[in-house]
This record gives C-alpha cells, structure tokens and sequence, in this order.
C-alpha cells in the first residue's frame, strides 16, 4: 500500500515539473496578423486575438524562464518567438454557428535569424457547454490551448538538419 503511495506521489510530482527545459524563449510583440489572413475587422477589435496571444503565450514563455519583449536582439542563450495569426474561423453567435479555429506561424529567432518554423492550429465547438460560450470565449479557449503548445515546442530545442550545400552531393541513406 505504501509503494501504491509512493508510486503515486512520485507521478504527481513529475505532472508538476514543466514537461521540457530548453532555452528560454522571448515572445516577440507585438504579435501580428499575416497579410493574407483575411481575418474580419470585427473579430481582430471585439476578441483582440493579438492581446491574447502576447498575454498566454507570455506566460507559458516565462514557466521556462522566457517572457517577452520588442527586439530580435536577444541575450545569448536566449531565442526569439515571432508569431503570426495566419487564420481565424469565428463566426459571431458562439457554439450555435459552428466550430471555431485559429492558425499561426510561429519561427523560433536567434541572433536575428530563423532557427525553426511551424505552423499550428487548434479548433474547438466548446464542448458540453459550448451553445452557452461566446465566439471570443471559444477564440480564447484556442489561443490557451495554441500557448501550451508553443511552450513545449520551444522549449523542445530541436535543431532542423542543414540542407547539403547544391555543389555536394547528398549521401544515399
């Protein structure tokens, strides 16, 4: 019985630490909206997706040491998170009209330059409750959710493979 304690206790400890411990990472703000994500006026004032972004994926930064800031330009040891809403699916009228989505494209900077780039998106109708949210509060639960993953991704420090320069050649595998 006191091994199942143990065992249990041990487990719950390990749910409190951060999931990974990378470099700390800065959000870049503010966070912008791409050209192209064709996101209605009314959305961008009414949920202030862009605010949202800089305060949740703000504080999922600074659990692993980050937080944000203005620049590029970052001390060593340190990366730079720029993030861009590419896309929002949030028709007025909550859970009633339909799911609600939001994308972006995060790169992942130091000194200046990209490290690594992704693209994420979440989705949500709202679940049990969701004919009583409101298109925001489902945009939010969203961008909550997009924070998380932003966290573990940064903090995963997984280099992308160099491309072999075109006068060598790649090596069959």
């Amino acid at each position: 019985m006191q091994s199942i304690r143990l065992a249990v206790a041990l487990l719950a400890l390990g749910a409190a630490l951060p999931a990974v411990a990378g470099k700390p990472t800065l959000l870049l703000t503010p966070v912008g909206y791409a050209p192209e994500a064709g996101i209605p006026d009314k959305i961008k004032s009414e949920c202030k997706i862009d605010e949202l972004f800089e305060t949740r994926v703000g504080e999922a930064l600074r659990k692993n040491g980050g937080g944000t800031t203005t620049t590029v330009d970052a001390p060593a040891g340190t990366q730079v998170m720029r993030v861009q809403v590419t896309y929002v699916l949030g028709v007025g009228g909550g859970g009633w009209t339909g799911p609600k989505n939001v994308s972006l494209q995060a790169d992942l900077l130091e000194g200046g330059k990209v490290r690594r780039s992704s693209k994420f998106s979440r989705s949500t109708t709202g679940g049990v409750f969701g004919g009583f949210m409101g298109t925001c509060s489902m945009i939010q639960r969203c961008v909550t959710t997009l924070a998380k993953d932003l966290q573990e991704w940064s903090a995963a420090d997984i280099d992308v493979p160099q491309a072999a320069p075109a006068s060598q050649p790649v090596a069959a595998e």
